[in-house]
């Protein structure tokens, strides 16, 4: 266990290469995740379910939510401390369907992640979320072409929202720049 306990903590992927009894030790699994939130994958299901370990990991990396039991994705103080703790929001779509329609963890997710994947937070947010405009906004607000396309096929609300804000879908990438009529690249 001191070899183990040494090795994941300079890298928390040598979990994967410890003994069962040292996947499902805590203090060796949390040494891992500490370093590497994601060797979650690695630790034994007990240590999958253990909140304690699943939120060391979460901090580490918010995408380390989707190696956790089902339990731990429907926690939702661990679910929003993912969302906080992963920049990209790709974790979102691994919290439970319950959180999923939460408007507290989408408002959450669509503020941390990167603005491409902002239409994938809202693709995954229940069909309820979708047709609130305080969520529809945070994913149109995403400066992403990408994210307002898929805001805008599918919910009413998100168009209205869209217009009341009066922000074209384009406008912004054509004053940036980013293409449209006459001055070309």
């Amino acid at each position: 266990p001191a070899i183990a306990l040494a090795a994941v903590s300079h890298n928390g992927g040598f979990l994967q290469f410890a003994s069962e009894d040292c996947q499902d030790d805590m203090l060796i699994v949390k040494a891992a995740v500490a370093n590497d939130g994601t060797a979650l994958r690695y630790a034994s299901e007990a240590m999958q379910d253990n909140t304690d370990i699943v939120w060391t990991a979460v901090l580490q990396c918010g995408d380390s939510l989707q190696y956790a039991s089902s339990r731990c994705k429907d926690n939702r103080a661990l679910a929003l401390g993912a969302v906080r703790h992963c920049t990209a929001g790709t974790v979102f779509k691994h919290v439970s369907e319950r959180l999923r329609n939460d408007k507290q963890v989408a408002m959450e997710a669509l503020q941390h992640a990167t603005p491409n994947l902002a239409s994938t937070i809202f693709f995954h947010a229940s069909t309820s979320l979708r047709a609130n405009k305080d969520v529809a906004m945070q994913a149109v607000l995403a400066p992403s072409l990408v994210a307002m396309k898929a805001v805008l096929a599918p919910s009413v609300v998100a168009k209205r929202a869209l217009m009341e804000a009066r922000i074209p879908a384009t406008r912004g990438k054509m004053e940036a720049g980013g293409g449209g009529g006459g001055g070309g690249w």
